[in-house]
């Protein structure tokens, strides 16, 4: 307050010789009253400037700090993407060829049943035909002879 002090003299009423008043002055060097009365002003705006400096200064550092750990954090995403893609890819092979070898598999026996089946109606007309193959062949007018040839 000191300083406001000295500020708020400056314009006060002079007095010349007693009782008598003399008109307000200023000061004579209105340089130096400026300096003085601006100078705290002044170094408190330049210590509040380096301040928001050295703000800005540590802002970027921590931003550039963050990109790294977003870039490094991406990176591992990226990683586990490709290795999930690929482990989706193995089980979905997986589950192909097993789906794949299923229908194989029933196609199999399918077919065995199949070849059974065909075995069976087999082997029962088989005997009719062989007992009507010699049935006509017994009873046909061609009769057989050893050694004769026709």
């Amino acid at each position: 307050m000191a300083d406001l002090d000295r500020y708020l003299r400056r314009f006060r009423r002079l007095v010349s010789p007693p009782g008598r008043p003399a008109t307000a002055g200023a000061p004579s060097d209105r340089e130096v009253g400026l300096r003085d009365e601006l100078g705290d002003v002044f170094a408190a705006v330049d210590a509040v400037q380096g301040e928001a400096e050295q703000l800005l200064e540590d802002a970027r550092r921590e931003a550039e700090h963050r990109r790294a750990e977003a870039g490094d954090r991406a990176a591992r995403i990226v990683a586990e993407a490709r290795e999930d893609a690929e482990r989706e890819r193995t089980e979905a092979a997986r589950a192909w060829r097993d789906r794949v070898e299923r229908d194989l598999s029933d196609a199999r026996q399918e077919a065995d049943r199949q070849v059974t089946e065909v075995r069976t109606r087999t082997d029962e007309r088989i005997e009719g035909v062989v007992d009507r193959a010699v049935h006509d062949l017994l009873s046909s007018e061609f009769e057989f002879a050893p050694g004769r040839s026709g």
